[in-house]
């Protein structure tokens, strides 16, 4: 794991393999994919914290 957040150019192609996986999983295996996915995040991450930041961040502005 890094200290540094990925810059802008890192992001826009992590945001582009996240949806070509959504894409790849298809609509019936989505849900299960991303769940597998940030299990495996959270893993790498290894702080509990953090998690919990960027999950409750995650939930903002969904509507």
């Amino acid at each position: 794991m890094t200290d540094q957040p990925m810059d802008l150019a890192a992001l826009e192609t992590w945001w582009e393999s996240l949806a070509a996986g959504i894409d790849r999983a298809g609509p019936e295996h989505e849900a299960l994919f991303l769940a597998k996915l940030a299990l495996l995040l959270g893993r790498e991450v290894g702080d509990t914290e953090t998690c919990q930041r960027l999950l409750q961040t995650a939930l903002e502005d969904l509507t």
